[in-house]
């Protein structure tokens, strides 16, 4: 695989980028925009472009026509060396206070067009994923404007445009619309400043959330999203006795979220409920969607060395680490060579994405998170039965993780190929100190950092 060398672009640099040019993953000509996929809310959109493979790509604020100053009434962003797939070329239509809708189009024979129609001023960023490629786009409502807490969550996929979402009053229709915009854009500085949420010459500020329900005592109430791992056509690892890591998830998942529902002034959330299949950025688009206060994913661990057991919590950031790369790659669905001695180059580094990201991936947050989490468990466990090992805190780059807005960390229970852990995490009891042991994790954490005043 081809070392991605620079991806992404935060829309708090709008005139850096505009300065460099191109952000690119690699020179790869043929490239084709595959489909396009939505998920959000009044408040926060993802948009998601499958790519065929590598692509060298542009996104630019543009005004509306015949305007010289003010805010951009939508986003371009430019995808050369590409074409547009049949299946990305249905527009979408959004229709909330944020996003009006989302188009296609073959702007010049080398250059695929896709065209964000703003309904507001937005804070926006944009980075690509490899291996499948995917460009991820993601808008948030800017200057703290709020919105319904009971904002609807829409899932909308330009390969299946006619499946009706939600009941809403529709838009002006955007199909076939194509306004024209210079081949060359160059907005004013207003312009840029608009659309990455600042003003010329401040730093940017952070944007506050939709608007959350309060407690009887008014205190605003937390969002907790659990994520289970894997699911649908993706069983994640196989342990003892045939046990499917998406089946232990779910069920530890939903142990911990009838844990912290009856917890006053905790709103809960699950990624899946079911037996189904979600992509990797599509759970964080979820999380961001709800305006999740805290993110938690949940797996089971696998080795082909049967003698391997224990407890670990990563967060997202880069590391060199074989064992952890190697599970990286699995959780990351990534196609690779176990036996390849160069494994590091099977990862993409991330570090592209996590200096891009970090005036809102919460990284210290992420740390805490997880310390108070690992040592939680282990604990639970520990009181509970032998042998339990302490793996500790690490650093990982997994994908479930990244462009989260909230901190966020990846729990790895146990290890389903271990003959003494794999039997145990079959057993209720077991997945039932599991759910207690990151509940208290939780709990500790919240209570560390005052966020919670009800526990």
């Amino acid at each position: 695989m081809t070392i991605v060398r620079r991806l992404s672009w935060m829309a708090t640099s709008v005139g850096a980028v505009l300065a460099a040019g191109w952000v690119a993953a690699a020179d790869a000509p043929g490239t084709e925009l595959e489909r396009v996929r939505y998920i959000g809310t009044a408040a926060y959109s993802r948009i998601v472009v499958d790519l065929s493979g590598p692509a060298r790509y542009r996104m630019m604020p543009v005004l509306p026509d015949g305007k010289s100053s003010g805010p951009p009434d939508r986003l371009v962003i430019d995808v050369t060396g590409a074409t547009v797939g049949p299946e990305a070329l249905e527009p979408l239509t959004i229709g909330d206070s944020l996003l009006r809708g989302i188009r296609t189009g073959q702007y010049t024979l080398e250059t695929a067009r896709i065209v964000l129609d703003l309904a507001t001023d937005a804070d926006a960023r944009a980075f690509i994923l490899p291996d499948p490629y995917r460009l991820i786009v993601d808008l948030k409502r800017k200057n703290g404007a709020a919105v319904a807490a009971d904002s609807k969550i829409q899932r909308l996929d330009s390969a299946r445009a006619g499946t009706p979402t939600q009941d809403r009053a529709s838009p002006p229709q955007i199909r076939g619309e194509r306004r024209s915009v210079p081949d060359a854009v160059e907005p004013s500085a207003a312009a840029a400043s608009a659309i990455a949420g600042v003003a010329p010459g401040l730093k940017p500020r952070a944007s506050t959330e939709r608007e959350s329900p309060v407690t009887e005592t008014g205190a605003r109430r937390l969002k907790v999203v659990i994520d289970p791992g894997h699911g649908g056509k993706d069983p994640g690892a196989t342990g003892m006795d045939g046990l499917e890591e998406k089946e232990l998830t779910l069920s530890v998942a939903k142990r911990l979220a009838a844990l912290l529902r009856a917890e006053p002034g905790i709103d809960v959330a699950l990624t899946r409920s079911d037996d189904r299949y979600l992509t990797l950025e599509e759970r964080t688009g979820f999380a961001n969607a709800q305006s999740a206060d805290l993110f938690v994913s949940v797996h089971g661990n696998a080795s082909v060395n049967p003698g391997l057991r224990g407890v670990e919590v990563y967060y997202l950031n880069n590391t060199d680490n074989r064992g952890t790369l190697r599970l990286a790659a699995m959780e990351n669905n990534l196609r690779w060579d176990p036996h390849n001695p160069k494994l590091q180059s099977a990862i993409p580094d991330l570090s592209y994405i996590l200096s891009d990201l970090r005036q809102t991936y919460k990284v210290e947050e992420s740390k805490q998170l997880a310390e108070q989490l690992q040592g939680s468990v282990v604990s639970q466990l520990g009181a509970r039965y032998d042998g339990v090992d302490d793996l500790g805190v690490k650093e990982g780059p997994f994908y479930v993780l990244v462009g989260a807005y909230m901190p966020c960390v990846l729990v790895e229970v146990s290890f389903l190929t271990n003959p003494v852990e794999g039997k145990r995490l079959g057993t209720s009891s077991y997945r039932d100190a599991l759910a207690d042991g990151i509940h208290q994790g939780i709990r500790r954490y919240l209570s560390q950092t005052r966020l919670a005043k009800t526990l």
